[in-house]
């Protein structure tokens, strides 16, 4: 009765448009309510790595980075079996879960045998960008996200992301430009994400910076508030 009462009603992603729809709600009444991200907050920070490297006691390699609420319903579980599957191709995997929760500390002791694993808990929302620029890889595989407000913070960060086929992360990525999408559930798939990225940094560190490039440059254009605001005024305008 609420939503059938509006005029209209604002969503973030296509994705949430088709669960509404699947819903019986009005998909006419839906339109896009575009995000829009700090970029100068959220931008590379060159001297990252060593600083957080020193802090949390990090082993040279490569660094997997999640960022949010430590909770089942982020599909952190199937995160440790895919990191598993890792350790056995090599050992020099390092991952970073940042943020708090109710499945904390069960992730934790789930992950206690592992030395590279930590856990930061919650940190400073201003502090965010220096993690980002110490991962190699943003890995995020949710499926109940609508949006991924992290998945935007860590490309407008200039960091690849991995993400899950199902939800709305997927729509903030553009596939093989500026990350991977993987499909859900699917530890191989994830398995090979993952590697192909870390190959690719390490064999062709310049395609890799490109697609650093590329995921900040992405931000910038389509998720800044200067395009937000100038798209709800001229929305107005239009229809005024």
């Amino acid at each position: 009765a609420f939503y059938s009462a509006m005029g209209e009603i604002l969503v973030p992603t296509q994705e949430y448009i088709k669960i509404l729809e699947s819903r019986g709600y009005d998909i006419s009444k839906m339109k896009i309510f575009q995000r829009a991200i700090d970029a100068e907050l959220f931008s590379p920070r060159p001297e990252a790595r060593e600083r957080l490297k020193k802090k949390y006691g990090l082993k040279d390699g490569s660094n997997l980075l999640y960022v949010g609420r430590i909770s089942k319903d982020k599909d952190l579980s199937f995160l440790v079996r895919i990191y598993e599957r890792l350790l056995k191709l090599d050992d020099k995997w390092n991952l970073l879960f940042v943020g708090d929760g109710p499945y904390r500390r069960e992730l934790q002791e789930r992950t206690r045998r592992y030395e590279r694993v930590r856990f930061t808990g919650q940190v400073e929302y201003e502090s965010l960008p220096e993690f980002y620029s110490a991962a190699d890889l943003f890995v995020f595989p949710s499926t109940t996200d609508t949006f991924g407000m992290v998945v935007l913070e860590a490309q407008a960060c200039g960091l690849p992301a991995v993400v899950s086929d199902h939800g709305g992360p997927k729509e903030i990525i553009e596939d093989h430009r500026t990350g991977l999408i993987a499909q859900a559930g699917s530890i191989d798939s994830w398995l090979e994400k993952i590697v192909f990225l870390r190959d690719m940094w390490q064999t062709n560190p310049r395609l890799f910076s490109r697609m650093r490039e590329e995921a900040r440059l992405r931000i910038q254009e389509t998720y800044s508030w200067e395009r937000l605001i100038k798209e709800m005024f001229d929305g107005k305008k239009a229809g005024s």
